[in-house]
């Protein structure tokens, strides 16, 4: 059985995924287990496949870091919303959206704000459809969850939500 490999999004593509692959799979090798610091360790060496990954100038590394810590700081904040039946349902504070007027870059809102506006609602359930479906890809291949992946295809036959998004 042969693969191919490709990335997610654009960011890493003057990379070959391949090769990419195979590196992450030596480092595994290497130090027995596939961890952040052990990729960026190899990584410096500049003859390393993946060392143009990185910023190796430390004043524009710390600053995505300090972006990159920023982001789980939102991320990680929780709110509880109680209904008006009295369910108290947690959730995350805010969701991230693409922001339409910068370009197409994200940013955060509330999900209070956004489940209270229309567009904002209607997207987070596109959103919802998108990242379904992305999990049931992602498992396609384990017959365990076949029943799970039988109702979500039958949920998405009867939504006219899914069918939008």
């Amino acid at each position: 059985m042969g693969s191919e490999f490709s990335w997610k999004n654009h960011e890493f593509s003057k990379i070959d995924p391949g090769v990419a692959h195979r590196s992450l799979e030596k480092v595994c090798i290497q130090y027995g287990d596939l961890k952040s610091e052990h990729i960026v360790e190899v990584a410096r060496d500049p003859k390393h496949p993946l060392h143009n990954a990185f910023p190796w100038d430390d004043s524009v590394a710390a600053q995505i870091g300090r972006e990159s810590i920023a982001a789980r700081l939102v991320r990680s904040i929780r709110v509880t919303i109680i209904t008006p039946e009295r369910k108290e349902i947690v959730t995350r504070a805010f969701v991230s959206i693409k922001s339409p007027d910068s370009k197409g870059q994200r940013s955060y809102v509330t999900v209070t704000a956004t489940l209270d506006d229309p567009e904002g609602r209607a997207y987070m359930i596109r959103q919802a459809w998108l990242q379904l479906r992305a999990w049931r890809r992602r498992y396609a291949e384990l017959s365990e969850l076949a029943m799970l992946h039988d109702a979500i295809d039958r949920a998405e036959e009867l939504s006219d939500m899914a069918r939008s998004a």
